[in-house]
C-alpha cells in the first residue's frame, strides 16, 4: 500500500508543482521563440456575446472603441442573447456613434456558444478576437495580439489576465495567486511549445482555424485551442496584451464557474480524443488539464491506501494519516476564515484548493451523466473604474 500512496502523491505533486518547474527550466534553457512585428496591422473582428450587462457594458465597449489601432480595420460584433435590461439600448447608442460596431439582437436566450457561432459567421476579417463584457482591455490590446500573427506557425494568441477587486478575503487572494502562477506557466509553455489554453476573456485566433462550437455545453476557448493545435499551429502568449477582469464573483459564483468549466472542458476534449495520445500535445494536456480535473482520483486512492495501512498497523500509514488530519483541520480553519471574510495563511489556501477540487469533481459528474445546464445564472457584477483597472492594479503575468 505504501507504493500506491507514494505514486498517488507523486501524481499530485507532478501536476501542480513538478510540471510547472520542468516547463520553467526548459523555457530558460531551450526557448522556441516566434516572430513579432508591432507594425503589422491586419483587419480584425472582435466577437462579444452579451447577456444583461447594463452595469459594465459601457466601460467594456469604451475600452474596445478607444484601442490604439486603425478603426477602419476593426469591426466589433456584439450579440445580445435575449437581454432583458438596458443592454440593447446601450448597444444601439454605441452603434449610432461608431459605424464599425455591429449589434445583433437575438430575441430568445440560447447561450454564449450559439451566439459566438452566429457572430463568427458574420465576421468579415482574418483575425478573430474574443473577450467578455466584465473585462477592461489595455489600450494596445489589439496591436499586441496581431503583432504575433506575422509568424505563420501562430494559430492563436492569449495574454495575461488580472483582477480589479476591493475584496481581500482568502478565497479571492488564493484565486489571484493561482492566476499569477497560471500566467507565468502559460508564458513558459508558449516558449517551448504552446500555451495550454486561452483565457476566455483574452484570446484571438486565425479565422481559418475556427471550428463551430458543437453545443452549448462545450467550453469555447478550450475547444478552439484544441482545434488550433490539432492543425499543427501554436498558441502563443503575449505578456503585453493585458485584460483586467472586474472581479465581483461570490464564493458560490466561483464554485459554479469551476464546476461548469470542468464539465464543459471535458466535453471539449471529448471532441479531440486523439490529442490525448499525440506528442507533444499529450505531454501538456495530461498534467495541465486532465490530472487537475481528475485530482479527486489520486486523492481517493491515497485515502484508501492510508486507511488500509492503518488497519494493517503499517507504521508509514500513521505518519500519512496524521498529515491528513492536520490538513483537514486547516481546511476547516480556512472555511471559518472564508465565512469571516479573512485571509488565514495556509488554511485559506488549503480550503480554496479543496473547494476547487470538489467543484471539479461535481463537474466530472455533470459531464459523465449529461447534467450540464445549457444556461447559467448571471454572476455578480461590479462596476469598477476603467482608469483604476488599468493603472492601479498589479499585472499578473
Amino acid at each position: 500500500m505504501v507504493y500506491v500512496a507514494v505514486f498517488s502523491i507523486a501524481l499530485l505533486l507532478y501536476a501542480f508543482f513538478g510540471f510547472p518547474m520542468i516547463i520553467g527550466l526548459l523555457a530558460k534553457a531551450r526557448p522556441r521563440r516566434w516572430k513579432r512585428d508591432d507594425t503589422y496591422q491586419p483587419r480584425v473582428s472582435i466577437v462579444l456575446p452579451i447577456y444583461n450587462e447594463e452595469l459594465i457594458l459601457r466601460q467594456c465597449l469604451s475600452a474596445i472603441i478607444t484601442q490604439n489601432y486603425p478603426s477602419d480595420k476593426v469591426e466589433i460584433l456584439c450579440g445580445s442573447d435575449g437581454s432583458t435590461d438596458q443592454t440593447n439600448a446601450i448597444l444601439e447608442d454605441f452603434s449610432s456613434q461608431y459605424s464599425n460596431l455591429r449589434p445583433f439582437f437575438f430575441p430568445n436566450r440560447r447561450g454564449k456558444m450559439m451566439v459566438m457561432n452566429d457572430l463568427v459567421r458574420e465576421a468579415q476579417n482574418e483575425i478573430l478576437f474574443f473577450t467578455d463584457a466584465d473585462v477592461v482591455l489595455g489600450p494596445d490590446w489589439i496591436r499586441y495580439h496581431v503583432s504575433n500573427y506575422v509568424d505563420s506557425e501562430v494559430g492563436g494568441v492569449t495574454g495575461p489576465l488580472r483582477f480589479e477587486t476591493e475584496r481581500k478575503d482568502g478565497t479571492t487572494l488564493s484565486e489571484a495567486g493561482f492566476l499569477e502562477m497560471e500566467c507565468q506557466l502559460r508564458r513558459n509553455e508558449a516558449l517551448i511549445y504552446s500555451s495550454t489554453g486561452f483565457y476566455g476573456c483574452n484570446w484571438s485566433m486565425r479565422r481559418e482555424n475556427w471550428k463551430d462550437l458543437p453545443s452549448q455545453t462545450t467550453c469555447d476557448d478550450l475547444y478552439e485551442y484544441l482545434a488550433v493545435i490539432d492543425k499543427g499551429k501554436r498558441l502563443v502568449y503575449d505578456e503585453r496584451a493585458i485584460a483586467t477582469e472586474i472581479y465581483g464573483r461570490s464564493y458560490q459564483d466561483e464554485f459554479s464557474r469551476k464546476t461548469r468549466y470542468a464539465a464543459r472542458s471535458l466535453d471539449a476534449v471529448s471532441h479531440f480524443p486523439q490529442l490525448l495520445f499525440r506528442w507533444p500535445a499529450a505531454a501538456f494536456l495530461w498534467p495541465r488539464k486532465m490530472l487537475r480535473w481528475l485530482t479527486f482520483v489520486p486523492i481517493t486512492v491515497l485515502i484508501t491506501a492510508i486507511t488500509m495501512g492503518v488497519f494493517r498497523h503499517e507504521s508509514w500509514s500513521y505518519v500519512f494519516a496524521t498529515i491528513g488530519i492536520v490538513s483537514l483541520s486547516l481546511v476547516f480553519v480556512g472555511w471559518l476564515g472564508r465565512n469571516l471574510k479573512h485571509n488565514i495563511p495556509i488554511a485559506s489556501q488549503l480550503f480554496w484548493f479543496t473547494q476547487m477540487n470538489i467543484a471539479f469533481l461535481r463537474g466530472v459528474y455533470e459531464f459523465l451523466f449529461s447534467r450540464q445546464s445549457a444556461l447559467w445564472p448571471q454572476t455578480t457584477r461590479y462596476a469598477g473604474s476603467p482608469s483604476a483597472v488599468i493603472s492601479d492594479q498589479k499585472t499578473l503575468s
